[in-house]
Parts: C-alpha cells; sequence; structure tokens
C-alpha cells in the first residue's frame, strides 16, 4: 500500500495541478496482540500525508478562507487590475466618467499646493501653442494694416469712402464688397431630423442674430422643396440657397447636415470641403447623433472641425507704391529711433561703467557688491572717512545720484595719505610742533607743551595705521620754563652768623619766596615732575666741630625755614647735607651759609 500512495503522488506532479489526490490509510488486519501498536502506525501515517500533500492543503485552506469571507487582499487586487482597466477602457468610458471628478479634485489640489510642477510640465505643450497664437495674431494684424494702408492712401480709397457715405454703409462693408471674393461667415450643424442646431462656429468681427432661424429656416425651405418637388422621402435636402448678396451652402449626411453661410461667389472647393467635414462629424459622432435626445452639449468636440470651413478669399491686386513708401517711412523711423535709444543705452551703460571703474579705482574706498533693478542702482561697501564721497564721485562721472542707493560701512585704511590725515586731525592742534609720518611712526620737533607731549603719547599708538610718536626731537617748553625757575630758587642764599645755624636777615622777603614756592609745587605737579631741594650747608671746621656737624645744623635751618614757608608742598622735598667742598676755597662769608641744588625727577619718584 505504500509503493502505491507514492505512484499516485508521483501521477500527481506529472499532471495537471488542479488533480485531487488522495491518499487513503491502508485498512490493516491485526490481531488482538497487534492492537498496541495501531496508534503508532496512525501517527506515521498522518505524518507521511502532511509530508506528500502539505503545500495542496494550505492553499485549499487559504481558497476556502477568501471564498467563504469574500475579502481579497492587495496583492490579489494590483495583480489584476492593470488587465481589468485595460478591458474596461476598451469596452466603453464608463471608467473615464467615473475617475473625471477623482482626477480634476487630484489636480486642483496639485495646483493649489505647487502650481510650479504643472506649469513645468505643461511647458513643452503650452510653448509651441503660445507661440503659434502669437505668430497666427501678429500675421492678421500685419495683413489688416495693410489692407487699411492700402485702402486709405489711394484715389480707389477716396471713391469707396464716397461710396460709404452716399449708401450710408461702413466703410468696412464698401472695403469687404469691393476686395472679397468670398468668406464663410458662419457653419451650422442641425440634427436631419429634428431640425435641432447641434453646433455653430461665426468668422471673427462677423454679427449675427440668434442661428436658430437659420436651422428653422433651412429645415422650412427642404420640407416644402420635398413637398413640392422632391421624392415622397424627402431624403434630399436643399444644397444651395441664395439671399441677398450670401449663399447658404448645405453638406447632408445620415443624421446631420453641414450648413455654410457664404458672403460672396464660393469656390467649387468649398462643397468638397463641407462634404468632407460632415463625413468627419458623422465618424467622430456617430453614437452622439444616432441616439440623439435633445442634448447638443455633446457635439462640443466637433466645433474644431467646423472651425476649419471658415474659410475667406480677397482679390489679389498690385499693391500701391505709396504704400511701400509709407512703409519705408515708418520702419526708417522706427530704425532711427532704434539707433538713437541703442546708442543711448550704449552712453548710459558706459557712464555706469566709467562711474563704478572710478568708484571702485577711489583710495579709502572697497566696493563689495552692486546689484542692478531697473532704473535703481544698489552700491555697498566699505569708505573711510577721510576718503571722498561715493556719491560725489558718481555724480562727477556723470551718474544721477537719486538713481543710486549707496550703502557704506566705515572703516579705517592704511593708505599713507589716510593715515597722515587722520594723524593731524587727532594731532595738529595749535600749538603742536612739526609732525611727519615714516612708516607707522609719528615723528615730532619743535616745541610742545608738557600736555601736547603726554597727549600725543597716548592717541598716537590709537590712530589705525600708527604705532608710537617718536618724541626724541621734542622740546618740553614747560619742563624748559620749570627748570629755569627752579635754577633761579636754588640761586637763594642762606647766611649764618659767625659759629651758630641762626639765619642772618636777608634781602629777599619771605612772602615772595614763598610765593615763588607755591608756583614751583603747582607747575612741577602739572608737569609730571617731581623736585628734590638738596639743601647743602657750610661750615669751617673748629676743635669744637671736627665732624661738619655746623654746616648739617644750617642746612636743617635752612629747610625747616623753606618748609615753613609752604608746609603742604606735594611737588618737592627737602634734603638737608653737609657740603662736601674745600673750605680753604670757601673764603670770606661763604663759610657761613648753605647751598642749594635742584633735581627734577620724573613722576612717583621722590
Amino acid at each position: 500500500m505504500a509503493r502505491r500512495g507514492m505512484s499516485k503522488r508521483g501521477e500527481r506532479d506529472d499532471d495537471d495541478d488542479d488533480v485531487d489526490v488522495e491518499l487513503e490509510p491502508p485498512v490493516a488486519r491485526t490481531s488482538p496482540g497487534q492492537q498496541n501498536g495501531g496508534s503508532s502506525q496512525a501517527d506515521e501515517l498522518a505524518r507521511l500525508k502532511r509530508l506528500l500533500f502539505g503545500k495542496e492543503a494550505q492553499r485549499l485552506a487559504y481558497l476556502e478562507k477568501a471564498l467563504s469571507t469574500g475579502r481579497l487582499t492587495p496583492a490579489d487586487v494590483s495583480a489584476v487590475l492593470p488587465e481589468a482597466v485595460r478591458h474596461t477602457v476598451a469596452k466603453d468610458d464608463r471608467l473615464g466618467k467615473a475617475l473625471a471628478p477623482t482626477l480634476e479634485s487630484a489636480i486642483q489640489s496639485s495646483v493649489t499646493r505647487n502650481p510650479k510642477r504643472l506649469a513645468d510640465a505643461l511647458f513643452p505643450v503650452l510653448g509651441p501653442a503660445i507661440r503659434k497664437s502669437i505668430a497666427a495674431a501678429m500675421s492678421g494684424m500685419v495683413d489688416n494694416f495693410n489692407a487699411a494702408l492700402e485702402n486709405s492712401l489711394s484715389i480707389r480709397s477716396l471713391k469707396w469712402r464716397w461710396e460709404a457715405r452716399r449708401t450710408g454703409r461702413t466703410f468696412a462693408e464698401v472695403v469687404l464688397a469691393h476686395t472679397l471674393v468670398y468668406r464663410v461667415e458662419q457653419v451650422l450643424l442641425i440634427h436631419r431630423e429634428q431640425g435641432v442646431l447641434l453646433c455653430h462656429v461665426v468668422a471673427p468681427s462677423v454679427q449675427i442674430r440668434d442661428p436658430d432661424l437659420v436651422s428653422a429656416m433651412l429645415t422650412a425651405i427642404s420640407d416644402f422643396v420635398a413637398d413640392s418637388f422632391g421624392d415622397e422621402d424627402g431624403d434630399e435636402p436643399v444644397a444651395e440657397v441664395k439671399f441677398g448678396s450670401r449663399t447658404l451652402h448645405v453638406a447632408a449626411g445620415p443624421y446631420a447636415v453641414l450648413a455654410a453661410v457664404v458672403a460672396g461667389k464660393a469656390l467649387p472647393t468649398l462643397a468638397e470641403s463641407l462634404a468632407t467635414t460632415v463625413e468627419q462629424v458623422h465618424m467622430e459622432a456617430a453614437l452622439e447623433l444616432s441616439e440623439f435626445r435633445g442634448d447638443a452639449d455633446v457635439f462640443r468636440a466637433v466645433k474644431p472641425l467646423l472651425e476649419e470651413c471658415l474659410d475667406e478669399q480677397r482679390k489679389e491686386r498690385k499693391r500701391s507704391p505709396l504704400v511701400w513708401l509709407v512703409w519705408l517711412a515708418i520702419l526708417g523711423t522706427a530704425g532711427w529711433f532704434g539707433w538713437q535709444a541703442w546708442q543711448e543705452r550704449q552712453r548710459v551703460e558706459a557712464v555706469w561703467q566709467g562711474g563704478l571703474s572710478a568708484l571702485r579705482q577711489a583710495p579709502g574706498v572697497v566696493v563689495l557688491d552692486v546689484d542692478r533693478d531697473g532704473d535703481r542702482v544698489r552700491i555697498a561697501g566699505l569708505r573711510d572717512p577721510e576718503a571722498r564721497a561715493p556719491a560725489e564721485i558718481l555724480a562727477a562721472a556723470g551718474l544721477d545720484p537719486s538713481t543710486l542707493d549707496l550703502e557704506f560701512e566705515t572703516y579705517s585704511s592704511l593708505d599713507h595719505d589716510f593715515v597722515e590725515a587722520r594723524m593731524r586731525r587727532l594731532l595738529d592742534v595749535p600749538g603742536a610742533p612739526f609732525l611727519r609720518l615714516v612708516g607707522d611712526v609719528v615723528e615730532a620737533q619743535g616745541h610742545a607743551t608738557h600736555a601736547w607731549i603726554e597727549r600725543a603719547s597716548i592717541l598716537a599708538p590709537t590712530i589705525p595705521g600708527v604705532t608710537r610718536l617718536d618724541r626724541t626731537a621734542l622740546v618740553d617748553t614747560d619742563r624748559r620754563e620749570l627748570e629755569s625757575a627752579w635754577t633761579r630758587l636754588a640761586a637763594l642764599r642762606f647766611h649764618f652768623t659767625e659759629g651758630t645755624d641762626v639765619i642772618e636777615p636777608h634781602p629777599v622777603d619771605d612772602a615772595e619766596i614763598a610765593l615763588t614756592l607755591s608756583w614751583l609745587d603747582t607747575q612741577t605737579a602739572l608737569a609730571g615732575s617731581f623736585a628734590r631741594i638738596v639743601i647743602q650747608g657750610r661750615a669751617v671746621p673748629t676743635e669744637q666741630d671736627t665732624v661738619g656737624d655746623l654746616g648739617r645744623r644750617r642746612a636743617s635751618a635752612a629747610a625747616r625755614r623753606l618748609e615753613e614757608l609752604l608746609p603742604e608742598a606735594t611737588g618737592y622735598d627737602i634734603v638737608a647735607d653737609v657740603d662736601p667742598g674745600d673750605p680753604e676755597a670757601w673764603g670770606g662769608r661763604a663759610d657761613r651759609m648753605v647751598h642749594m641744588k635742584v633735581k627734577l625727577l620724573g613722576v612717583g619718584r621722590r
């Protein structure tokens, strides 16, 4: 039985997949002693069934579930959707009508969200269509202009104007009557059985009344002719109807009639053109014509076919030489004005480039950005305060400052001239010495006050392009005057009685000495200096004064005298000492006096 089951499995593999194969378990005849092994044989048989028919069982279970629930997965739909769409489209247009609202909504949403994407997609189609439309409009405008010139600048045009005034017609109507061979003014598509107007087109600049009247007239005439002269069925409509200066040409089809209102005498080819058009209408709208129920909107699709029939032909005539002269004058005038405009643009461009070049080359000016927007020009950059104004530079080059938007930030140029200008603006004040910029150093020569020297020493390194002030060749006038005043004070002498440290009366009043000390104290402090008065006392050595104590006491007495005259001095101090000179060289009263020396020190030195 096992070999038989394998044989059936082999037959399933070779045959079609739809063949159902069942493997029945063998009927085993067991003895009572073998009944204990029955369960194990059933398990082995079940496992063998799973090995042989496991995949088929899963497929059957899946199909059974899909049929019982009626639900398909997206994968199932995607497998058949393209083919289903193709069959539906080939059968009828129900799918297109069903999808139209969804597609319209999607397109509207896309345009609202990102109109550029749709514009880019339609650009290859819209571009040629727009160019073709513009070319046709320009061609028609030129033809109309030519006709207007030709009919307005000749003797014949004067006759036509007189005729228009005499007959009460417009000049355009008279011109059209004399120059037009024929023109198809209207084309009407009329249902043959019901006489309903299906579609209607009109040539430009043609004024019409109700086109339904033409349709009704044609139907009435056709019925009258058929009843009076035609066959009983009335299958052949009227082919041509003439009324006034116009003719109604008719081309009939099985379901519709094409009627053309023609002004003038039409060419024989018009009948062929109308017949061809009515055939194309029946080909494209056969179902709509045969099942027409009064809705004419469905025939809008055939309107382009009717518009192709709107043709016209004018009389050809030799153009008047006056027209050519007028054209020549117009072209010459246009060329002259164009040449003048081109020259003006070149001149403006040359002036602009020259002004920009002058601005770029100007010292102390850096042009960073130039933006031209029509007649407005924006120029951005950097400018040294000492440099020439950009507006002044551009105006000198011939540019109108009112058309310029100048945005210049301040910066410090390291150009030598601008550094020297900044230096002189800050340092070259009244009373300043001779100044010269050498590299990045300001050399000062001559006389200057102490205040100017101190101020210039501080300001010079702050000037862009300057590192320091060279004051080697400077003479501090305040210090020199101060030194001279201290020298005069040092000439003051104090004499003492012989053998004592008592100061003898001297010719200089103490008040005068105090005033001098006060002035020197103030000026010394203002000059940023400090003075040290060294008083050296003299005394002839004696047996009682072998170490020179009397000379020191005399110096101390003179120092106390000066301190008493100006006790709150801040610009100097006093030091008492012994004169180290040779007593034998002093002689006379010189050995009973004190000698003063003044030393000017720097700021803060005591």
